[in-house]
């Protein structure tokens, strides 16, 4: 981009730099020198994202850790009372005393009380996505005349319906795939419990044998419950981004794919890095993947 196209919409310009909050630090000597405004955009507010993200994750690993912080104490008094029954030890016996019924009971609350936690902490930065990415289409249309020295585009921009908004919080009602993902993450917990101590009574191994063994097969996957709300408000960021591509065909005719490019970045997303694709492509992306839609 010349510099007199930055002469001639430098109001445009200042004005996107003042709504990104003091965020772009990139000059307009820099722009000059061939760089985009789209995609200065773009980077900013994927960053955004990705913070809010970063938020959503520390709640994530919180919300486990208060869940098993109060499970974990009956599970230890649970297993040193096996030490203290006589041996070997019968299975009725150590199923149908009141400790093991008090920690199935605690470790049901506890299951219960998880996965709506999660599910409320992936809704709200789901809806914080669609805020900033909303925004950041707004800036971008502003960027996207900088870029092409067409100020009407800024004219026939439009926001994405509330309808569109609603159709993709939907997705984390009751009974939607992501709810019922989430809802299986620890299904299996009193089995496995049960299955562990039953391998260490018939071992006739020790009580921190059992309870290591025991732990880790009861753990509430909270690396799972990170990965569905990350990738969850990334595919938001994505498919928010290509439905206000679609509503513009006039001015966008398809993306581009555009991958992290850093030791993170996995060989099938370099791969695709620059390819293009229509509008009516969703971005096909992985779990967690960071890569991005650019507008063509």
């Amino acid at each position: 981009m010349d510099s007199s196209l930055t002469d001639r919409n430098s109001g445009y310009g200042m004005a996107m730099l003042e709504g990104l909050n003091g965020l772009m630090t990139q000059s307009v000597a820099n722009l000059a020198l061939g760089g985009s405004w789209v995609d200065m955009v773009l980077d900013a507010y994927f960053e955004m994202i990705i913070g809010s993200d970063s938020a959503a994750t520390k709640q994530i690993v919180n919300t486990y850790a208060d869940a098993m912080r109060y499970t974990s104490p009956m599970m230890a008094d649970f297993l040193d009372d096996l030490t203290k029954m006589p041996q070997p030890l019968n299975e009725k016996d150590v199923f149908n005393g009141r400790k093991w019924k008090n920690l199935q009971s605690a470790m049901d609350e506890t299951i219960g009380a998880y996965s709506p936690k999660v599910q409320r902490i992936i809704a709200s930065g789901q809806m914080s996505t669609i805020a900033l990415t909303n925004d950041a289409m707004d800036k971008a249309w502003v960027g996207m005349a900088l870029d092409l020295n067409d100020p009407d585009i800024v004219a026939r921009w439009h926001k994405m319906p509330e309808r569109a908004y609603a159709d993709m919080v939907g997705r984390l009602q009751n009974g939607s795939p992501l709810s019922d993902l989430l809802d299986t993450l620890p299904a299996q917990t009193n089995l496995e419990m049960r299955r562990g101590l039953l391998k260490g009574i018939a071992l006739g191994e020790n009580a921190d044998l059992v309870g290591k063994r025991v732990a880790r097969a009861t753990q509430m996957p909270a690396w799972k419950a990170v990965s569905i709300s990350r990738t969850t408000v990334l595919n938001t960021y994505r498919e928010t981004s290509r439905r206000s591509y679609l509503q513009h065909p006039d001015i966008i005719d398809g993306w581009y794919w555009q991958s992290a490019q850093n030791q993170r970045t996995c060989m099938a997303c370099l791969m695709r890095d620059g390819t293009v694709y229509p509008l009516s492509e969703k971005q096909a992306a992985h779990s967690q993947c960071r890569c991005r839609m650019r507008p063509r």
